[in-house]
């Protein structure tokens, strides 16, 4: 059930956020989808065809605008068998690359897996992709913050320090790849502004000057950390893309 809502018996599906929905995801999905698109890729792809998938998120690229619209059509087909269906608000079709401009097209971006991917280029002017953490996802998570913050005000302030470092630490770790620093940065800077006004709030004899050198001085919040400088994923995305069966080897173009 979403939040404030009341909570409803359901059929068919699977709770959201339940343990179990990512494993039956990949037990269901490894068939229904990535088999599939191996095969279709073999006998009906003009040009390369790559798959990333997490749970039920995926990301297919083409080399060809004209395999993505034929794949799109055969794939609603294949899940129907299985009764699944396509999420139409999460489905878009993005022209991505270093040779998107071909076509008379811009690069645009994509959110996966809470991350925005950019088409770009690193300081020497090489082809890169550049990931900075989703916009929605920074929002939703503030707001939580702003909320426990609020909620466990009157907590001591070395509990909720430390509480709050292993928050941090905790995004640092998923959203810490090579880039997004400066999302980092915000994140920490609007967390800390938060539990400021939440702190002066206790008392109103609270000093705003004295509470903010002992944030600075004493109770200090983790600095930002690229976790994984390298790469996002832990292993090299060519093995992930490789599972939908390339006639070529796979290269890690995502």
């Amino acid at each position: 059930r979403e939040e404030g809502q009341k909570r409803q018996k359901q059929k068919r599906g699977t709770p959201q956020g339940a343990i179990i929905s990512p494993l039956l995801a990949n037990i269901v999905l490894n068939e229904a989808m990535d088999s599939y698109v191996r095969h279709w890729r073999k006998r009906h792809a003009r040009g390369e065809v790559y798959i990333v998938r997490y749970a039920d998120d995926a990301i297919l690229s083409f080399e060809h605008k004209a395999d993505a619209d034929a794949l799109r059509t055969a794939l609603e087909e294949q899940l129907q068998r299985y009764g699944l269906e396509l999420n139409e608000a999460k489905t878009h079709l993005r022209r991505f690359g270093r040779n998107s401009s071909r076509g008379g097209g811009r690069s645009e971006t994509f959110d996966f897996l809470g991350l925005t991917h950019i088409a770009g280029k690193d300081r020497r002017g090489r082809y890169l992709v550049k990931r900075k953490t989703a916009r929605k996802k920074m929002r939703r998570s503030l707001e939580l913050m702003r909320l426990w913050c609020r909620k466990h005000r009157h907590e001591p302030l070395a509990w909720q320090w430390k509480e709050l470092s292993a928050k941090l630490r905790g995004h640092y770790a998923y959203y810490g790849i090579r880039g997004n620093l400066r999302s980092l940065g915000e994140y920490r800077y609007q967390v800390w502004k938060y539990w400021r006004q939440c702190l002066r709030k206790r008392s109103q004899k609270g000093n705003k000057a004295r509470l903010t050198i002992l944030l600075n001085e004493t109770f200090v919040l983790p600095k930002p950390k690229i976790m994984r400088p390298d790469n996002w994923l832990p292993l090299n995305p060519g093995d992930l893309l490789g599972r939908a069966g390339c006639g070529k080897s796979a290269r890690p173009v995502l």
